[in-house]
């Protein structure tokens, strides 16, 4: 992850929001590293560090110290609604982050939202309905992985089987002019995904 924050820093010169999502960030032992990288390296260049977290789990004492520590502002999923089982660990999270004074957003959510793409099935569409499927996505999120850089997060999983060479550099040749200069102005936020448990993306 620290190489891929690097190497997105090489490229752009501030974002408003540097968000770690995950998955659940808070399954990945290195969530606290990656936050305190962030905050040590590139904090001059970055309005606002977060995670989001789904409140399935309580973050750790630590971490919340380290959080609270670097100015990490939290993101909590709401769906206590739609999930009931999440009541009472979110009214825990809740509890802990405003132990340690930690900025948090309360995020409602109206419906689970998954990223199981693994079990993701639509081979049953059209050429033209996969279009427009893509075309309404409407998915806010940019993804750095393994110094590659994908318009849409959901674009990144979907690529394992692809030949070809994006790396940052190539994908800047390419696409300067339609994300990267973006990027420079501060137009777009900037969201790092971590996969859950170990190891790193």
């Amino acid at each position: 992850v620290k190489r891929d924050i690097d190497t997105l820093f090489r490229w752009i010169d501030y974002t408003p929001r540097f968000q770690v999502s995950g998955g659940e960030p808070l399954l990945n032992k290195d969530l606290g590293r990656t936050l305190v990288y962030l905050d040590e390296n590139y904090r001059n260049r970055i309005e606002s560090i977060e995670t989001v977290i789904n409140g399935s789990i309580v973050p750790g004492d630590e971490l919340c110290r380290l959080m609270k520590e670097h100015r990490i502002k939290v993101y909590l999923d709401d769906y206590r609604e739609n999930v009931p089982q999440l009541r009472e660990t979110y009214t825990q999270t809740v509890e802990k982050l405003e132990k340690y004074g930690i900025e948090w957003i309360d995020n409602y959510v109206p419906e689970w939202f998954s990223l199981d793409v693994e079990h993701t099935e639509h081979s049953d569409m059209t050429d033209l309905q996969l279009e427009n499927y893509f075309d309404n996505c409407g998915s806010p999120w940019n993804c750095l992985e393994n110094e590659r850089l994908y318009s849409c997060n959901f674009a990144h999983f979907s690529l394992p089987g692809y030949e070809a060479d994006w790396s940052a550099s190539v994908f800047h040749n390419i696409c300067k002019k339609f994300v990267f200069k973006p990027l420079r102005a501060g137009l777009f936020d900037v969201w790092i995904f971590l996969p859950n448990g170990i190891g790193c993306e």
